[in-house]
């Protein structure tokens, strides 16, 4: 009896410290409550607005813009840029995380002005209406990377480390799903919306990788949807390239967008654009000392095999 009470009297006190245990958790999720947002918009017509959050017993903050876009501010301050012509009032939702992924939210306009307008780059890249880019597999130097700084203040505008050969991702199921990507920017109003259609692969740099499934060790084809509608926003690129070598324009991205290799970017300076041809250069997440480009061209991958004959 004494055995069976004493079992009885253990498995009693488990239940009691499990229940415990389970309150404290509970006890730890919190919903961020006070949520205050402040902002430091810019009167020089460059666009910028500068936001600030709190909130009691968050960990996080997510701003959402009525233009599309959408980032992540740990800290709570994060400065965007407008970009749409002109006086223009933009919803901004603020949401607050705190633990366990609980969370409030608040919503404020922002009037702010933009002098940014590069209608030149916007025709080229839609083509007035919707518009299909392709890699420039044909060209030299399609893929490449070299230093983001080559002095001080001075960025890097050529891939001095390593340009790929002609077709040199073709042939090998690790890479050749680099060439069959479709990126497509569309007009939609004032804005442009981007769509990225990879077949359902992706060409992942090695240093992403395993984070996504695959192998590790070199660059990889890994399986990845990227279906979704993205917004696109024009933006004065400010990376240090000198003049002569630039448009002087930035294509920005939303929703974790990007450009057929995953580099963990989302911005892309246009090195130069044409009817039928891009150049871009873009800082990856993983190394700022590096500065990776790329070529595109509206001519499918096959008729580009074709005329290469």
């Amino acid at each position: 009896m004494r055995y069976i009470k004493l079992i009885s009297f253990l498995f009693a006190t488990l239940f009691i410290m499990s229940c415990q245990e389970d309150d404290l958790t509970l006890d730890t999720i919190v919903v961020p409550t006070d949520l205050q947002v402040s902002t430091n918009i810019s009167d020089d017509g460059s666009g910028m607005v500068e936001f600030n959050a709190t909130a009691n017993d968050a960990i996080t903050y997510e701003y959402n813009f009525s233009d599309g876009s959408s980032a992540v501010a740990p800290s709570g301050t994060y400065t965007k840029r407008f970009t749409r012509t002109g006086l223009n009032t933009y919803l901004v939702t603020v949401v607050a995380y705190g633990k366990g992924g609980v969370s409030s939210s608040m919503s404020l306009e922002v009037e702010v002005e933009s002098d940014f307008n590069d209608p030149e780059t916007k025709q080229f890249l839609t083509g007035g209406s919707s518009k299909t880019w392709y890699v420039a597999a044909v060209e030299a130097g399609h893929l490449g990377v070299g230093p983001n700084f080559v002095a001080d203040g001075v960025a890097g505008a050529f891939p001095e480390y390593y340009q790929a050969a002609p077709f040199e991702k073709a042939g090998d199921e690790i890479s050749s799903c680099f060439y069959t990507d479709e990126l497509t920017f569309t007009e939609d109003g004032e804005n442009i919306v981007y769509n990225q259609d990879n077949m359902g692969r992706t060409f992942f740099n090695v240093d992403y990788v395993t984070e996504f499934g695959g192998g590790g060790g070199q660059d990889e084809c890994i399986d990845y949807d990227t279906s979704g509608e993205k917004s696109v926003t024009l933006a004065p690129a400010e990376n240090g390239v000198p003049a002569d070598a630039t448009t002087g324009t930035e294509i920005q991205l939303g929703g974790g967008g990007f450009m057929s290799y995953y580099i963990g970017a989302s911005n892309y300076e246009v090195l130069s654009i044409t009817e039928n041809t891009m150049h871009v250069r873009a800082i990856p997440g993983s190394n700022p000392d590096l500065a990776w480009y790329l070529k595109f061209t509206t001519t499918p991958f096959d008729q580009q095999q074709a005329g290469s004959g």
